[in-house]
């Protein structure tokens, strides 16, 4: 990526005078609908932030022109570490980039990156080199990081079973059978009553026999 910067540079100074340093007007209001929008007007400060460490690394003045209203932190006009900050809304685009170009012109080569193509044409009324938001954004990205952060996706809700979309069936381990206990001991049963003796059978019958029947 750093061969892109040195192009990208080498191109924006032009053969004649490599010394120049041309000012860039980087112009992220765009006429298609951009889902990091929102992000860049809520939290400019992180596209600040890449902005200005990309400007001071690779010794480029810079104005950005960054879509929505204008943010309290970071004031319309102001500059912040070298960097120009404007804001503009889409129909107030092409406004805005001219009253830049206007005030940095005066004392700079100026060159346009944009995607917008009244701008495109604009700048190029004004003999002004214009270069490709995509292209920039990634020798920015190589030496600061990106700049716009990715939407994150909704939420879905559980996705109902289907053959090729079965929840997987939990594993449970099938309990072994145990091994048969000993039985537990039991209270000693009373004994059974044996038959008397002979002999005492005998005895009984003999004292039966004494007794007169009634």
């Amino acid at each position: 990526m750093k061969h892109i910067i040195h192009k990208v540079k080498t191109w924006m100074r032009g053969k004649q005078d490599s010394a120049a340093s041309p000012t860039l007007v980087y112009v992220m209001v765009t006429p298609r609908p951009m889902p990091a929008a929102d992000m860049i007007a809520s939290d400019p400060g992180a596209v600040l932030r890449r902005l200005i460490s990309f400007s001071s690394r690779e010794a480029l003045p810079l104005a950005v022109i960054l879509p929505g209203r204008p943010n309290r932190r970071y004031p319309d006009g102001s500059q912040q570490n070298g960097v120009l900050v404007r804001y503009a809304t889409n129909d107030q685009a092409l406004k805005v980039t001219e009253s830049t170009m206007d005030e940095i012109g005066r004392t700079h080569p100026v060159v346009v990156i944009t995607d917008n193509p009244a701008i495109e044409k604009f700048a190029a009324g004004r003999h002004c080199k214009t270069l490709r938001i995509e292209t920039f954004e990634k020798a920015v990205e190589s030496v600061a990081g990106p700049l716009r952060r990715e939407a994150r996706p909704q939420k879905e809700g559980p996705r109902p079973a289907t053959p090729d979309n079965r929840p997987p069936i939990p594993t449970t381990r099938t309990p072994q059978p145990s091994a048969p206990s000993a039985p537990k001991p039991t209270a000693q049963e009373p004994a059974e009553q044996s038959a008397p003796p002979p002999e005492k059978k005998e005895r009984d019958q003999a004292i039966l026999d004494l007794i007169d029947p009634l």
